[in-house]
Order: structure tokens, then sequence, then C-alpha cells
């Protein structure tokens, strides 16, 4: 995961796009937050037309599934570096919950 958060970060940084390194205050937290949640559905939204096309022309375009699967891992791995989350121990932490909570459900 490092990897790639860190080729994440490099490309952002060579266009300018890297202002989760430099927050000043949680107002402009907020801003980028909202401004990469409405990129995320954007690219979300783009997702699902593509599912939308695939069903309809009852074709599986696996290469656009991908890159449209990867534009909204790229905005969520945004919103995680805007919110300072350590994803790794975050998603173990979530995993552990998820153990304990659905446990009943375990065939």
């Amino acid at each position: 995961m490092k990897k790639i958060l860190d080729r994440l970060e490099d490309f952002d940084k060579r266009h300018g796009w890297d202002g989760y390194n430099n927050i000043k205050d949680n107002k402009e937290r907020l801003n980028l937050l909202q401004e990469d949640i409405l990129n995320l559905l954007g690219e979300l939204g783009e997702l699902a037309n593509e599912v939308k096309k695939c069903r309809r022309d009852d074709v599986y375009n696996q290469e656009k599934l991908n890159e449209e699967t990867i534009d909204v891992f790229i905005f969520l791995l945004k919103i995680t570096k805007i919110l300072d989350i350590d994803i790794e121990e975050e998603f173990n932490k979530k995993m552990d919950l998820n153990e304990k909570r659905f446990v009943r459900h375990l065939k």
C-alpha cells in the first residue's frame, strides 16, 4: 500500500494537486474533502454508467471497468490523505470489528 500511496503523492505533487500535504485548518480540510468526495462520486457515476452500458449492450468491457474502478480507488486514496488516515491500520481495526459484528453470519 505504501508504494501506491507514494506514487499517488508523487504524481499529485508534480501536477500541483497535493493540497492535502499543506492543510492549514479544518475548514480547508473540509473544502478539500468536499471537492474530492464530489470527484469520487463523479468517478463512481462513470463506473455505474459503464456497468449499465455493459448490461445494455451485453458486452463485458473488462478494460473500461478496470479503468473506472481504479479512478474510484484513486479518489478514495486521496480522501484518506486529506483525513490523514493510516489505511492499513484503520482497515484492520474495521475488519476486527466486522469479525465480531457479523459472527452470527458465519456458515
